[in-house]
């Protein structure tokens, strides 16, 4: 076994896995899967390009995030977090992993997608991560 997902009848999500890293992967497909407008609104905010699809009421937040550097403090933070402790990183890089690999399949199933004409971009491991 490597990775797994399966739904109980309630359509709830249990995972399988033969090790932590694969786990990871298998824990961002899942979320991935079932929160994709949920992940790429949250990439959009942390980019500063929120505004593009939500409006001009999301200026605000994208001047604060531009002005505050957000994207260049989390590359760096994960540049330090794979010096130190390069296991950890690597559970972040598959935790990633799996994200992009269930996004597009996520948004296949999300209306919001299609209303917006956004496709999902690609997640990177200084990504937020707020969302788990």
């Amino acid at each position: 076994m490597t990775g797994e997902i399966f739904r109980d009848a309630w359509g709830i999500p249990h995972l399988r896995a033969d090790g932590a890293r694969e786990l990871a992967r298998v824990q961002g497909r899942v979320t991935a899967l079932d929160r994709a407008w949920q992940l790429e609104v949250e990439r959009h905010r942390f980019q500063g390009t929120s505004a593009s699809f939500l409006g001009a009421e999301a200026l605000p937040w994208d001047r604060f995030v531009r002005r505050a550097r957000l994207d260049d403090t989390a590359r760096r933070c994960f540049a330090e977090l794979e010096r130190r402790d390069p296991e950890s990183a690597g559970w972040v890089r598959a935790y990633v992993d799996g994200v992009n690999e269930g996004l597009a399949e996520g948004a296949r199933r999300t209306p919001e997608f299609e209303r917006t004409g956004l496709v999902p971009g690609r997640w990177e491991p200084w990504t937020p991560l707020g969302v788990w």
